[in-house]
């Protein structure tokens, strides 16, 4: 019974009225589930426990803004959601940033947010290390052979054949 939406019949009225009116197409938040969702994830027994909500699946502001309240955090791939992040009063070190196309300004960028800058190759870690030696960064792991890939509409994502990530020899080999 819990993942029954229950509309009155005065909110189903406004939201047809609303989709009449060519206001389509529309969000409809049940807020008090994303809250209990939010809850949920930041109550797994694991510490230290992060929770990071990756934005490119949803940027409204108004989402994320319950989600912020909850106590998630960000996790972005782009510096337009960087800077929505930002607006959102989303601190730096309340977002990580990941982007598997990354150049100099962008992480020039990243740093003077003060998000924690995830790469993604070898050639990022190397660029990373040449322009802020004494920082930290994540790296993007590629664990190839351990995982069971599948295939998506975008090619593959984890495993042996997904473009992203470095692999467990690339790994081996970084210096810094």
């Amino acid at each position: 019974m819990k993942n029954v939406l229950i509309i009155s019949d005065d909110l189903l009225l406004r939201i047809l009225e609303y989709a009449d009116a060519e206001n389509t197409p529309f969000y409809l938040y049940d807020t008090k589930r994303i809250q209990e969702n939010c809850r949920d994830f930041l109550n797994i027994r694991y510490r230290p426990l992060s929770v990071n909500y990756a934005m490119m699946a949803n940027s409204n502001p108004l989402f994320l803004n319950i989600i912020k309240q909850e106590g998630l955090k960000i996790f972005v791939n782009s510096l337009l959601h960087l800077d929505l992040a930002l607006k959102m009063n989303f601190s730096g070190d309340e977002i990580i940033y990941a982007s598997s196309a990354m150049d100099e300004s962008t992480m020039r960028r990243v740093k003077s947010s003060g998000a924690k800058l995830i790469v993604d190759s070898i050639g990022q870690f190397e660029l990373w290390q040449h322009l802020f030696p004494d920082n930290p960064v994540g790296i993007r792991c590629n664990i190839g052979e351990l995982v069971v890939p599948r295939k998506t509409t975008g090619g593959y994502f984890i495993g042996k054949q997904s473009r992203l990530g470095l692999n467990m020899n690339a790994i081996s080999s970084l210096k810094g």
